[in-house]
Order: C-alpha cells, then structure tokens, then sequence
C-alpha cells in the first residue's frame, strides 16, 4: 500500500480505515486494486474495503470507495463510492462482509472525489455536497 493514511479509527474495535494517497490521487479507470482498506492495529492484517453488489454489472469499472468513516459503534462504515457512471453514491458498508447498501443519494455530481462523510451518532451522518450540507438520519430496517 503506498503511502497509507489513516482515514478513520475505531479504538474500541481496534481498527482503522487506511487508503492509499497515491492511489486516490491518481484514481481513474485504469486502477484495478482496491484504494481503501480496513486494517487491525493488532496484526496489521489489511482487507480491502470494496462494496459488494454496487453498480450495474454492465461496465468492466468495479465501483470503488473513495471516502470513508467508521460508525461511533464500529459496526458500520459510510463511504462515497465511485460508480462506473462517474457519479458518486453514498453508501453504507458492513467492514466484515462488504455488503453495501446503497442510499440511493447521489448528492456529489462534481467530477472531483467528494469529502468524507462524518458521523455525528450511530444513525446520523453529515456530510458535504454539491449544493450545501447534509444532515442524514438512518434507520435499520432488519427484514
């Protein structure tokens, strides 16, 4: 991983959400590895932080996350993903499994990677877009 930075840290479970600055930096099409990854601060093992079944399966560009923050409970990240549209989705990952639900709330249209989203309690994120911020509340709908 060149050049990691530590974009989040969940103390309690003991783990970070990293990225790779050269990577984002130079995010395109072309990028065929993963730019984000959670890794335990106790072995330093590192996964990669891709959102399972996100975009429409019609494009060779996997959706990549390019923002992310740890839920205060640790069980949840928040991330912008990069779709193969070129749009971004906000989107709510299981660190442990990938699987994303996507919110369906392209606020970010801008052609540039969108800021991290922040969360404020375990079911509210803030965060910045394209026409002012947002205030998000979340709740779980378990089926």
């Amino acid at each position: 991983m060149p050049a990691p930075y530590i974009a989040d840290v969940d103390p309690d479970c003991g783990v970070a959400v990293v990225y790779s600055y050269f990577l984002v930096g130079s995010f395109g099409p072309q990028i065929d590895r993963s730019l984000f990854w959670t890794l335990d601060l106790a072995t330093g093992e590192k996964r990669p932080l891709e959102p399972e079944d996100m975009g429409d399966g019609s494009s060779d560009i996997p959706a990549r996350v390019v923002a992310a923050s740890y839920s205060p409970d640790g069980e949840e990240v928040v991330a912008w993903v990069s779709m193969p549209s070129g749009e971004y989705d906000l989107a709510v990952i299981d660190p442990l499994t990938e699987v994303a639900m996507d919110l369906a709330l392209p606020v970010q249209q801008e052609p540039i990677p969108p800021v991290q989203p922040q969360w404020a309690a375990n079911d509210t994120v803030m965060l910045p877009g394209a026409t002012g911020s947002y205030l998000l509340t979340l709740e779980r709908i378990d089926d």
